[in-house]
């Protein structure tokens, strides 16, 4: 469950998504990318809220979005999309912010560059301490345009609505960047 949270976390990892696409920096010193745009995560099933004892497992994180204001590696913009694996770790609201004792929420996704290529990627997201609505974009560009770069990004995420979590299941965010998407 927590890394179906971390799932949660791959909403913003969506974001981190955004900080891979952001990562189609060239083998001459990488890109940087300071925006993120429409950033969507979806969390399946929910993670019951903080008032139930309900655990889930088996939850997926989706995300997609844009980036934008990338600079370096021959890009300026790009669209990407996501998907994590299945969680393992049953889990609910309460153990969101929880480190996962199997290990980070992890996935693939893709990335659409402008003005053009591609990418794929396998990603982490890392929990930050103390435990808190930010995480670390970790990926690895495994094919198309930039491979075997690194891309990290730092971020948070949101509830929509806001009673997710609070008094409804998480099955949905919204991610903001906390630093820029660096690929190298």
């Amino acid at each position: 469950m927590r890394k179906s949270l971390g799932v949660s976390l791959a909403m913003a990892l969506l974001m981190s998504m955004v900080a891979i696409g952001a990562g189609p920096a060239s083998a001459a010193g990488g890109t940087t990318c300071t925006k993120l745009v429409g950033v969507v995560g979806t969390i399946t099933p929910g993670l019951p809220p903080l008032s139930s004892s309900a655990l889930v497992t088996k939850v997926v994180t989706k995300a997609s979005g844009s980036f934008a204001g990338c600079t370096g590696g021959g890009v300026t913009a790009g669209k990407f999309s996501l998907a994590s694996t299945p969680s393992k770790t049953p889990g609910n609201c309460k153990t969101l912010l929880q480190p996962d004792k199997s290990g980070p929420t992890a996935g693939t996704g893709s990335i659409t560059w402008t003005p053009k290529g591609s990418s794929t990627f396998s990603f982490k997201l890392l929990k930050t301490t103390p435990p808190s609505t930010s995480q670390v974009f970790s990926a690895k560009i495994t094919g198309g345009l930039f491979k075997g770069l690194t891309a990290t990004q730092k971020f948070t995420f949101t509830a929509v609505p806001k009673t997710g979590c609070v008094s409804t299941p998480l099955s949905k965010v919204t991610v903001a960047p906390k630093t820029p998407l660096v690929i190298k």
